[in-house]
């Protein structure tokens, strides 16, 4: 999984990249690789200077970093890589392809060769407008509740079958929030129920929760890890002491 963090608007910060990757097939042995995101010029017309970038240009040498490490842990490299994107919007999804799943798959052909292992990419939207209801009937007549957890909705209002919104958890306070997947790629053939399986099983190995998280625990740490990114630059202090940042921002989807 990847995620971006980017540094309060008006702050002098870098943006960070955090790939995290497990090792194991129960996934519970993880590797985190961060990274600083340079910046790029505006494109938009008439305008100048740099803004932040979102896309992750240096997926490729984290990826052959983390496949070694898999090879190393395991003694044989991966069969198949399911990777989840965050922080992606809509009109993003063909500079992501473009970018960091051709980076992906260059890493592989790198480290496996021939041999090099199935990818399916696939990005998860925190920010959507879309909340899921069920009526139901008590006392006071109908009322609207949550869906139970676990909940996939892929047709009627999804734009096939690789595009679901998935509300796993129990909604602590208020209505629950969708997350919505798409997949981008995915020359491993999985099906529809294999991935959203899959996306909902990792929805409960996040170590800081007791409770089933709402998306998959990979992108907490990737998250968590973009974060504190500019605390492991021994610099970080001196670099911007008069803009310190007390908040963040962060790329979800």
């Amino acid at each position: 999984a990847i995620d971006v963090h980017h540094p309060a608007p008006g702050s002098q910060g870098a943006s960070y990249a955090a790939v995290v990757a497990s090792l194991d097939q129960k996934c519970v042995k993880f590797r985190t690789i961060v990274t600083e995101q340079g910046m790029v010029d505006d494109g938009r017309r008439g305008a100048t200077g740099k803004v932040r970038e979102e896309i992750v240009r240096t997926l490729e040498e984290s990826m052959i970093t983390l496949l070694k490490d898999y090879a190393r842990h395991n003694r044989f490299p991966p069969k198949r890589i399911i990777f989840f994107r965050d922080g992606v919007a809509h009109n993003q999804f063909q500079a992501v392809t473009d970018v960091e799943v051709d980076q992906i798959r260059r890493a592989c052909e790198i480290i496996c060769g021939t041999s090099a292992p199935h990818l399916v990419f696939v990005v998860t939207q925190m920010r959507t407008r879309t909340r899921l209801a069920v009526k139901s009937g008590g006392q006071g007549g109908e009322e609207w509740q949550n869906v139970t957890p676990g909940t996939v909705v892929d047709r009627d209002i999804t734009g096939g079958n690789f595009e679901w919104y998935m509300i796993p958890h129990h909604a602590l306070q208020g209505s629950a929030r969708a997350s919505h997947y798409h997949v981008l790629h995915n020359d491993a053939c999985l099906t529809p129920d294999e991935l959203q399986r899959f996306a909902f099983d990792l929805c409960h190995l996040y170590g800081r929760a007791t409770k089933i998280v709402s998306r998959p625990a990979h992108l907490y740490y990737a998250h968590l890890a973009a974060a504190l990114g500019p605390y492991y630059d021994a610099g970080y202090m001196e670099r911007d002491v008069e803009h310190w940042d007390v908040q963040s921002m962060s790329s979800h989807g």
